[in-house]
């Protein structure tokens, strides 16, 4: 037999009960044994025994005697062990094993998922206890909504870049919506938009309003509308291969560096092009002379008219851009070397310093006077590419070899120093230092 409590209704006698025996009490179900309560609060067995008699006499609970529980070893008495060698003896005070009508075939099955409906109002309300700010809960205004076709695919609440602004300090007003709809055709202060940062798009539509509108015409009534019309189909026509037609429209009084700058960028006839070189205004603008050197039916003596003014760094930059035409880089390389002799000392000496000395083998044949190397001489070379092409330039000067001989990065660099002593033109004296 065995000892089971079970709870009376009601609440029991005397003071309060402690945490202990509330503990043992919570254990109490009417069907668990003195053994079992044991195990399951992992108490001593003399304490918990003396707790339940405690609540025995206070009137919480009657202990009754009741059948003991089969034993382990009593129900496999009559089934042999499939694995004798893998029997565990019982552990004093563990659980006991359930026994063998726990199988999950008796168990019932599970009931299937329920779908739990979603309550607004409650999760609104369960916002709330969090503390959420109320702003966060609100909808936008309707006329905020927009429509189903403004939603964008990745979020649907999320700004269009379309409509996020360039510059947030730009005041807003008529000028910064004009802005927004043509950002790459409003001119900067004091002057005008480069056809090269032009709109595409734009571009594309002059050209289509001249082949749909003026291209059928004869060359006569091209010239003849080159002289009065204005906007975009002045633009148009800069498009025209026609050269009348370009000097027509330099004859315009609307016309502007705009138009000069698309006919300098598009126009393919020399004869035009040498029109658009006639008018002085126009070709000192820098963005016309720079289209002009790329077009490539500028022809040599073109070039030359724009690079002669021009210093010598200019000149050796144009000789090496990769968007010039190979006759005209040719043309800038020629007028480089031929003007590099009579240029002032502070003009060569501005070339080799700023490029480095990657300017040199462009000069070969070429000698560097004695006021060009005093200025070289007046500073401390701290690159060393530019020490580099001076060890390899044959005309380098002995002040000049000799003055980076004392330079600390000659000194502290074995292999540097080596190549400038290799130098035919190294004094004998500076050897000997060395």
């Amino acid at each position: 037999m065995k000892k089971t409590p079970r709870r009376i209704a009601g609440d029991a006698a005397g003071p309060p009960l402690s945490r202990l025996e509330n503990f043992v009490l919570s254990r109490v179900d009417g069907q668990l044994s003195v053994r079992d309560i044991v195990d399951l609060t992992g108490l001593a067995a003399p304490q918990v025994e003396q707790i339940l008699t405690r609540l025995s006499e206070r009137g919480a609970i009657e202990v009754a005697e009741g059948p003991s529980a089969p034993r382990l070893d009593e129900l496999l008495a009559d089934e042999p062990l499939a694995h004798a060698d893998e029997i565990v003896e019982e552990v004093p005070g563990a659980i006991p094993p359930p026994p063998d009508s726990w199988i999950a075939e008796d168990l019932p099955e599970a009931p299937p998922p329920m779908l739990v409906a979603v309550d607004a109002e409650a999760d609104v309300a369960a916002a709330d206890d969090r503390d959420v700010p109320d702003s966060q809960l609100e909808l936008p205004p309707e006329e905020d909504w927009g429509t189903a076709d403004d939603a964008s695919p990745v979020d649907s609440g999320a700004d269009s870049l379309e409509n996020l602004p360039e510059d947030p300090d730009a005041p807003a007003g008529e000028e910064g919506e004009e802005e927004k709809k043509h950002p790459s055709l409003v001119p900067a202060e004091g002057d005008v938009t480069d056809p090269d940062e032009a709109n595409p798009q734009d571009l594309h539509n002059y050209r289509k309003i001249f082949e749909v509108k003026y291209h059928k015409l004869t060359p006569d009534e091209r010239v003849k509308a080159a002289k009065f019309v204005d906007g975009a189909d002045l633009m148009a026509l800069c498009f025209d291969p026609d050269p009348h037609v370009v000097k027509a429209i330099l004859e315009n009084d609307r016309a502007s560096l705009e138009h000069a700058r698309l006919i300098a960028a598009h126009h393919r006839n020399p004869v035009g092009l040498a029109a658009l070189c006639e008018r002085v205004t126009i070709l000192k603008d820098g963005r016309v002379q720079r289209m002009l050197l790329r077009n490539p039916q500028l022809t040599e003596a073109l070039a030359r008219k724009i690079l002669m003014p021009k210093r010598l760094l200019e000149i050796y930059k144009a000789s090496n851009d990769r968007d010039v035409g190979d006759r005209t880089r040719t043309t800038a390389k020629g007028l480089f070397k031929g003007k590099f002799s009579r240029a002032t000392p502070e003009e060569k000496f501005e070339v080799i310093w700023n490029t480095e000395g990657r300017v040199l083998p462009a000069l070969l044949g070429q000698t560097i006077d004695m006021k060009t190397a005093a200025l070289f001489c007046a500073r401390n070379f701290t690159s060393v590419v530019l020490i580099q092409a001076f060890s390899r330039f044959p005309a380098t000067p002995p002040s000049i070899l000799s003055h980076m001989l004392r330079q600390p990065l000659v000194k502290r660099h074995v292999h540097i120093r080596n190549m400038v002593l290799q130098h035919p033109n190294v004094p004998s004296e500076a050897k000997r230092k060395a």
